[in-house]
């Protein structure tokens, strides 16, 4: 029989052959040792022709037995590892020793670069920029699979770990500001400069921090009133508790319960002098307050009697209205023709064409307003008041209409809740 001329198939199996030393009982050596090994016994066989493809299989496999033994040592996942076996061993064991490297070195990384960012967020606050930063970082380390880029990595990390810890900081610093500004502004403030704080603090949690010293500036004229008031309302405060301990000390127990009604509406008007509401004027009368009679607190001219409006026009449609809030556009009132009041908007400029303030009209002597007030008496259920001071009516007049609109509230609110209910127990979509 014919011999098969096996070089052309030697040749592409000795590809695959180990040329170096490997060092006695390393897992290099042991699987060099099998591949050459296999080749050597039957590179000079007639059998070579039938049992190629079975060896070249053999030796792809010694590969991958090697390179997962490998991978397994340094907990590397088989998976991440795709190395080509169309090489020598050696070239092999290159390869899968430079991935190894590779991935223990990127290992390290990713340890270092969460050590580093824990260390640097650990117990600090932190505004909705930085953890997308954070997460950028991590995810960059991560998604890394080539040597140069692991390279530039290492080389930059540390300016962007820098930068994290700049913006902490800066974040930190900013929040601490914030607390400092409640601190000054405290419970009781108008509400501009709550709204100024919210813009604040939205702007520093955006890392928007070159908005801050336009909103402070904003804010200085509101603190500066506020300091002042606050002052003056501590000042007038120390006086009148020391007028109120005087008085209670010598009140029968009825006169105790009286003299600590008119406290507390003193507190509350305090409380409306920092809000803003009330002219910080009122606190002279305040502290003249004795404690003994509850005229005293219903003949003061505060915002609220300030706030009753009626209408200019001399017919049988009154109007009266209370006005309860405003914003930069409308004032806010509740009331209307005399026995059908509802809340409404109206502007600055039609506020001063219909309505004029009752402060200023129930000081004036004729038919007409006498008329007028004797009606709105009627509506309102207030008993004839000859010869009573006319704040302290306007004072009375506005505390009926507080009560009537809180019952219009609660009406209100019933009957949405009441609609709701009637489109939910029908099984239909509650848009209202």
């Amino acid at each position: 029989m014919e011999r098969k001329d096996n070089t052309s198939l030697l040749k592409m199996l000795l590809v695959y052959r180990s040329n170096i030393k490997y060092a006695d009982g390393s897992l290099e050596k042991k699987y060099a040792d099998f591949i050459n090994n296999d080749i050597d016994a039957l590179k000079d066989s007639e059998l070579l022709w039938d049992n190629f493809n079975y060896l070249v299989s053999a030796i792809i496999r010694r590969f991958n037995e090697y390179k997962n033994e490998v991978l397994a040592r340094s907990s590397i996942d088989i998976g991440l590892c795709d190395v080509k076996c169309e090489c020598s061993f050696d070239e092999f064991v290159k390869q899968v020793n430079e991935f190894v490297n590779f991935y223990e070195r990127k290992r390290k990384l990713i340890q270092y670069v969460d050590e580093r960012i824990h260390e640097i967020t650990c117990d600090k606050d932190v505004n909705i920029r930085i953890p997308f930063y954070i997460l950028e970082i991590k995810r960059k380390v991560r998604n890394i699979d080539l040597l140069a880029s692991l390279e530039d990595f290492e080389n930059n990390i540390d300016d962007r770990l820098n930068d994290l810890e700049n913006m902490v900081s800066d974040y930190n610093y900013y929040k601490a500001k914030v607390m400092k500004l409640r601190d000054i502004i405290g419970e009781y403030a108008p509400e501009t400069l709550f709204a100024y704080l919210h813009e604040y603090e939205k702007a520093i949690m955006e890392g928007k921090y070159e908005k801050t010293e336009t909103i402070i500036v904003r804010m200085n004229v509101g603190l500066r009133t506020l300091k002042s008031r606050k002052y003056s309302v501590n000042y007038s405060w120390n006086i009148i508790k020391g007028n109120y301990e005087n008085k209670i000390a010598n009140l029968n127990e009825s006169d105790k319960i009286l003299a600590n009604e008119i406290l507390e509406i003193i507190k509350s008007i305090l409380i409306d002098i920092l809000r803003g509401y009330e002219n910080p004027d009122i606190l002279r009368k305040l502290m003249q307050i004795s404690f003994t009679s509850m005229k005293e607190i219903d003949t003061l001219e505060t915002y609220k009697t300030r706030n009753l409006y009626v209408s200019k026009k001399p017919d049988d449609n009154i109007e009266i209205l209370l006005r309860v809030d405003s914003d930069h556009k409308f004032i806010y009132c509740y009331g209307g023709k005399i026995g059908s009041f509802q809340e409404f908007k109206i502007s600055g400029g039609m506020l001063s064409l219909k309505y004029t303030r009752a402060l200023e009209l129930f000081g004036k002597n004729n038919n007409y307003y006498s008329n007028y007030l004797s009606k709105l008496l009627e509506f309102l259920d207030i008993a004839e008041m000859n010869g009573e001071n006319k704040v302290a009516l306007i004072n009375k007049i506005v505390e009926c209409m507080e009560l009537n609109r809180d019952e219009y509230l609660k009406d209100s609110y019933d009957e949405i809740y009441l609609q709701r209910k009637l489109v939910k127990d029908q099984g239909g979509n509650n848009e209202l």
